[in-house]
Parts: C-alpha cells; sequence; structure tokens
C-alpha cells in the first residue's frame, strides 16, 4: 500500500519504502530497545516481560507530550505503547517524574476516558491500542506535568519504576523589559 502511495506521488517508491523497512526496527524489537536505554527498574519478571513488546503482555506507556484539547482546558497525553494494550475506560497507574518505587508521591490512579490515533492534524477515536502504537489519552492530564508512564492499575507487580524523564534543554530566545508609560 505504501509503495503505491509513494509510486504514484514521489516515483521512487522500492526506495524509500526499503529505507523504512531497513532502518526502523519492528515494535518487539524497539520495545527491547527502549526498555534497556530508559526504563529505571531493575531486573525483573516485569522488565523482561515488557521487553519482549507483547499486546498480550504488562500495559507499559511512555507519556512524552501533553496535547491541548479544542476548549482549551484540558490537555490529551500523547506517548507509545511499549508493551500491552490499553482499552477505553482502563482503569490506568500514573507515575509521574518524581515518583519513586514504594512511594504514594507523585502517583496517581485515573480513568482513559478516551483514546485517539493522530492522523495529520485530525484525531481519531478508538477503542482500543496495542503496542507498538503512538496513543492520545483524555482524561489523565491533571495527574501529568510533562512526561509519565502508565500501567494497569490492578494486579502490578512490586518494584515498576518509570521510564526516564525526558531532559528539556532550553534557554530564552527573547528577554522583554516591560515598564507602565504612566507610573503611579
Amino acid at each position: 500500500m505504501i509503495k503505491l502511495i509513494m509510486r504514484r506521488y514521489f516515483g521512487i517508491a522500492k526506495c524509500f519504502a526499503e529505507s523504512l523497512v531497513a532502518h526502523f526496527p519492528p515494535p518487539n524489537q524497539r520495545a527491547a530497545q527502549l526498555i534497556q536505554t530508559y526504563y529505571r527498574g531493575a531486573q525483573g519478571d516485569f522488565r523482561s516481560d515488557v521487553s519482549k513488546g507483547d499486546k498480550t503482555g504488562p500495559l507499559l506507556i511512555n507519556i512524552v507530550k501533553l496535547f491541548h484539547n479544542m476548549d482549551y482546558k484540558s490537555f490529551s497525553a500523547w506517548g507509545r505503547v511499549i508493551s500491552g494494550t490499553i482499552k477505553k475506560n482502563d482503569q490506568l497507574r500514573i507515575m509521574g517524574e518524581n515518583y519513586m518505587s514504594g512511594d504514594e508521591e507523585d502517583l496517581f490512579v485515573r480513568n482513559a476516558d478516551k483514546l485517539f490515533i493522530l492522523q495529520g492534524r485530525y484525531k481519531l477515536e478508538v477503542t482500543e491500542v496495542t503496542a507498538g502504537n503512538m496513543v492520545l489519552i483524555g482524561g489523565i492530564d491533571q495527574a501529568i506535568t510533562k512526561t509519565a508512564t502508565l500501567t494497569h492499575a490492578e494486579n502490578l507487580p512490586l518494584g515498576v519504576d518509570i521510564m526516564l524523564p525526558l531532559k528539556f534543554w532550553s534557554q530564552p530566545t527573547i528577554k522583554v523589559a516591560i515598564e507602565p508609560l504612566i507610573p503611579n
């Protein structure tokens, strides 16, 4: 399908599609790479289970961005489903950037009210999303500041930890000094 689309619009579909296949690993291999590089938890059953990237395995989602909704009052959380399957109205355990294993600080339980898949500038509402896909989750924004790690709230083994938070290196590009025209 992608070869047909590329051939019609670009003319060199074979080269482009084959380079995508060659340089982007399948979801199960990418899950193992992500867990090896970014998961903070110790070696154990949970870590080895989510490294498989299986849709029937335990749920692990790495939230990396918040998108504002059309009402500009709430946000939807965007992230990658590394392992497992998330379904609409699932009860999720949200572990924020400051979460430490065994501590209740920065730990929340919320329901996934809506699930979307981004398609260009449009959002397609779905009922479930499996491992290897990117998902936009509504209803959990109050518990997330920048990034978070999500799992199912029930039947979770001890010692589950978070994915490493993203580092945002940013410097202001403009400095503005403001003073009133008529000071009192």
